[in-house]
């Protein structure tokens, strides 16, 4: 609250951070104006995913789709694209009723670290 108060702070898109969804929503109701929420993902399901885009689009927020899905990570490209594409459809498409402006979405495909010593990411 106090940040949001701040003329010059205020002015500017603020990101909202956190891996629990129940924080990100005190924050979207402390802050006016324009917000980004860093991150929803279908790691959580298909319902769930659609529930937090909502409760997002209702305070006017943009909002970060991290390349995760009911599976876990996207590793290649393959899997980056697909779920990506699979979470704009539900984001976008009037058929699923979330009807999330696509200007207000910015995708995370995960770019993996280099020289983990975890051979997928090689």
């Amino acid at each position: 609250q106090l940040i949001s108060a701040e003329p010059e702070i205020a002015r500017i898109p603020f990101m909202i951070d956190s891996s629990k969804f129940e924080i990100i929503k005190v924050g979207l109701q402390c802050f006016q104006g324009k917000s980004l929420v860093n991150s929803i993902s279908l790691k959580v399901g298909e319902t769930e995913f659609k529930r937090h885009a909502k409760e997002i689009l209702k305070y006017g927020a943009g909002v970060v789709v991290m390349a995760f899905d009911e599976q876990g990570q996207a590793a290649t490209k393959a899997e980056k694209i697909r779920i990506c594409q699979r979470a704009y459809d539900i984001l976008c498409h009037p058929r699923h009723g979330v009807n999330f402006p696509p200007e207000d979405i910015i995708f995370d495909p995960n770019i993996l670290t280099i020289c983990t010593g975890i051979a997928e990411h090689n």
